[in-house]
């Protein structure tokens, strides 16, 4: 008798999951008297008796798993620990080959989004750019200061560089200068949305890295679609900047050029009053320090300092926004690889 009161007592599952084991719980125990009156009467009680338990337990293995299919859908919403299988044994929980396949398909399409608008968007500025740094390049071989024995022909080849070099750059200037009050509407959502972006990919990036629960199949396809959009924009932007890098280089590199023919004048015996009042307005103007160059974005902060800033902080910068990315790829490569 005392064997079979153990039997019975081992087909109570003992420890809570789930409600659905409570509830089995419950009914096992109010079944544990009926159990040993049907054993203790009928010869063939046992067998009827682990037929019921057996059905329960099929009844519990199919609740389970409709309850795991339910909570799926929503376990971004959990926080459970261990990664990203709520149940280790089952694999569905992790991203397949056709998801990989699927994600991998849609940063390619994103990323083509992304140049094509950001060229729609920013395609004008670029040539332009393009355009003015070719012509201040040759624009001291097209504009020689003449020396010879004749004052007056420096004098003339001095004041056409100065008066030429002055509609350059009222032409650059009107052209490649933007005001944040005067930039299209579409320009200004496209800024508004960048920022945002970058906020919420961080947000991500940290949540994920200080959650491990959170690295589930969706949020895994957000924060990877969100870092190829932000990525590749910022990367065009980059670009972008130092291609304005670029023509202030050659801005500065040509009035240091009109500079550079002191070296043959200091030979001659012009007068170089004129010289070096041109020299010095250009010089002035346009070279550091009295200078902070000539481009700005949307005339809030200049090119140069842009380029300072990233010169001197890119690093600590890039190391706090790539640290949360190499955690989270190497969490995913652990829960993978396992």
């Amino acid at each position: 008798m005392k064997g079979e009161e153990e039997q019975e007592s081992s087909c109570v599952i003992r420890k809570k999951v789930s409600p659905a084991l409570e509830r089995l719980q419950r009914m096992n125990e109010m079944n544990e008297s009926r159990d040993a009156v049907v054993i203790s009467t009928n010869p063939t009680g046992r067998s009827a008796c682990s037929s019921t338990r057996g059905r329960f337990v099929t009844e519990l293995q199919e609740e389970l798993a409709k309850k795991h299919h339910e909570s799926k859908s929503r376990v971004d919403e959990l926080s459970v620990g261990g990664g990203v299988s709520l149940w280790p044994a089952m694999d569905n929980m992790r991203l397949n080959s056709w998801d990989v396949i699927s994600l991998i398909a849609v940063c390619c399409i994103l990323i083509c989004a992304m140049v094509k608008g950001f060229f729609l968007l920013h395609g004008g500025t670029i040539e332009k750019l393009k355009h003015y740094s070719a012509v201040l390049e040759k624009f001291h071989m097209e504009h020689p200061v003449v020396i010879n024995t004749d004052g007056n022909s420096l004098d003339s080849s001095l004041l056409k560089w100065h008066q030429d070099f002055s509609v350059l750059m009222t032409n650059l200037q009107s052209d490649l200068s933007h005001s944040w009050s005067k930039c299209d509407f579409l320009y200004i959502l496209c800024v508004i949305s960048y920022l945002g972006g970058i906020v919420i990919l961080l947000y991500y990036l940290y949540d994920n890295v200080l959650a491990t629960s959170r690295l589930t199949p969706k949020r895994i396809k957000q924060w990877v679609s969100l870092l190829v959009v932000v990525t590749t924009w910022t990367a065009l932007g980059l670009g972008l900047l130092i291609l304005a890098q670029r023509l202030e280089t050659a801005v500065q590199m040509t009035v240091l050029r009109l500079g550079d023919e002191l070296e043959r004048l200091v030979y001659t015996s012009h007068d170089l009053t004129k010289y070096h009042s041109v020299l010095l307005l250009w010089t002035s103007r346009y070279l550091p320090p009295t200078s902070h160059g000539v481009l700005s974005i949307l005339n809030v902060v200049q090119v140069q300092d842009v380029s300072y800033c990233l010169q001197y902080y890119s690093l600590p910068v890039l190391t706090a926004i790539l640290t949360p990315i190499i955690k989270l790829l190497h969490s995913l490569k652990t829960v993978y690889s396992a």
